[in-house]
């Protein structure tokens, strides 16, 4: 890579950019990009508020792709700023290469499943596209899109809710891949073929994450540079990626599924075992709450009454876990009649063996490296029998309960050490060290003596912020909290112009 075409690109975007002007800080941080590049060493860059961190690595990561023919991964932790690499600095950062006379370049957005309708659940649905009209015309709007329509949610033309999105996708729990009878037009798997085939990829943390435990199996390819944007959010998602999480709910699910029933005909008492074992469950994880007090269960330094520590071994939990392997056994054993009956049973089979598996470790609370804990949340419906249901003191009246049961790491820095020392890595964002030093970050992340840059912002905050540091008011009569609030922020724009 030609360290010296940095500058000489990062000047060339005021011709597409009318407003631009370069930043000394941003230049700084290109070429550090680039150094780091081109030695294939780790770099930790730190960028304020203001420099342009954005372009100040797409330069030098692109100058590498067009020079070397290297491949850039480019991770960050939420969509908008994935939307605006992909949608908006990429495209023009194109014009600007073409400009300069370098060869073109491909790239692409690559989410996880559950991102993109699957056709398979959409079949395997159709009961509940029928109760869901927004459900319906997503996919009537997807049969009638041409063939660069990508099946992502964000890319219909009106919004779908969680739980519509939900109903018409897949996780990769229960995707079958190359197996489904619908492979030939599954958007993941065309997404996948674009992003084997793109010198950059787009992605976000949680997919990265993800990629690093299954060793490589989600992303497909080689990449000679990864970009970790946001990365103070990074340790957060690695530690999800590599937790465990089972909810009553998805237990509840899994044992009133129609194939699991119809499988069970045969034997209605292992249906019923398994029935009476999950409200046995439900039961010894309702009374961790009730008992937390006595076992000094508390959530962290702070009370957080919806959450508790779990410091033993749930018996319920494997109990259960043994009683839905007899279920998943009676469908394996339950001939499917057609081809579409064998792949709802394919993916209920696949769902089923991960949740029983993280069932079973969370309730074995073997893994010292592990943190467990049950949460509880509340939704409107008939409230059941047992203890009273309170919220911040409370009493929550005619609510039900939902518990889920998680495992996170204490400490993600074991699993990911010998990815990154395996790869060449670039991780910024504008808050990354404590003032002083990166040690903190970089020995949480598991990163091994990375190069280290701080980039001031360039905006003089002493001369050119304000302070506002409101009294506790009451909501005004008829008002509620948000309407107050924006009344005070009103109130601010009017004193701070512009």
């Amino acid at each position: 890579m030609n360290l010296q075409r940095v500058p000489e690109l990062l000047t060339g975007l005021a011709e597409f950019l009318p407003a631009y002007s370069q930043r000394p800080g941003q230049l700084q941080m290109a070429v550090a990009v680039a150094e780091a590049i081109g030695t294939r060493r780790n770099l930790v860059v730190e960028g304020g508020t203001g420099i342009g961190k954005s372009m100040a690595y797409l330069v030098p990561a692109l100058l590498s792709v067009v020079e070397d023919g290297a491949r850039v991964l480019i991770a960050t932790s939420h969509k908008p700023l994935q939307d605006q690499i992909a949608r908006k600095d990429l495209p023009l950062l194109e014009r600007l290469f073409a400009a300069k006379g370098y060869r073109p370049f491909k790239s692409t957005t690559l989410k996880g499943l559950s991102n993109y309708l699957c056709w398979q659940s959409a079949e395997s649905e159709s009961g509940k596209l029928l109760a869901d009209p927004l459900a319906d015309r997503a996919v009537r709007h997807a049969l009638a899109s041409g063939p660069d329509f990508s099946g992502d949610f964000e890319e219909f033309p009106f919004n779908l809710p969680p739980d519509t999105r939900q109903t018409l996708s897949a996780t990769s729990e229960d995707c079958l891949g190359m197996r489904c009878p619908h492979r030939d037009r599954c958007y993941a798997l065309k997404i996948r073929k674009r992003a084997e085939e793109a010198d950059i990829v787009v992605t976000n943390h949680a997919l990265l994450s993800l990629d690093i435990k299954s060793e490589g199996a989600l992303i497909p390819g080689n990449f000679a540079t990864y970009v970790i944007d946001e990365g103070h959010n990074f340790e957060e998602n690695a530690t999800r990626a590599n937790g465990l999480q089972a909810t009553v709910g998805a237990v509840r699910r899994l044992v009133n599924h129609e194939i699991v029933r119809r499988a069970a005909i045969t034997s209605t008492t292992r249906l019923q075992n398994a029935r009476d074992d999950l409200d046995k469950f439900q039961n010894e994880v309702a009374a961790l709450f009730v008992l937390r007090q006595a076992e000094g269960g508390r959530f962290g330094d702070a009370e957080d009454e919806n959450k508790v520590l779990i410091k033993r071994e749930l018996g319920s939990g494997r109990t259960l876990a043994a009683s839905l392997k007899e279920l998943l056994t009676l469908v394996k054993n339950s001939p499917p009649r057609t081809e579409e009956e064998l792949a709802r049973a394919q993916r209920l089979l696949k769902a089923g063996a991960s949740l029983i598996e993280q069932l079973e470790r969370i309730s074995a609370n073997a893994d010292p490296n592990l943190v467990y804990y049950a949460e509880r949340t509340f939704y409107g419906g008939p409230a059941r029998s047992g203890p009273e249901i309170r919220v911040n003191g409370k009493p929550l009246p005619g609510s039900n309960v939902a518990y889920a049961l998680y495992a996170m790491p204490i400490d993600v820095s074991g699993y990911l050490a010998k990815w990154f020392k395996e790869n060449q890595t670039v991780l910024t964002s504008a808050t990354l060290s404590d003032g002083q030093s990166f040690d903190f970050f970089v020995r949480r992340v598991g990163l091994d003596k990375p190069d280290t840059l701080v980039v001031p912002s360039p905006f003089n905050y002493r001369e050119r912020v304000k302070l506002f540091l409101p009294r506790p008011v009451a909501p005004e009569p008829g008002q509620g909290y948000t309407a107050t609030l924006a009344r005070q922020i009103g109130g601010l724009l009017n004193l701070t112009p512009g």
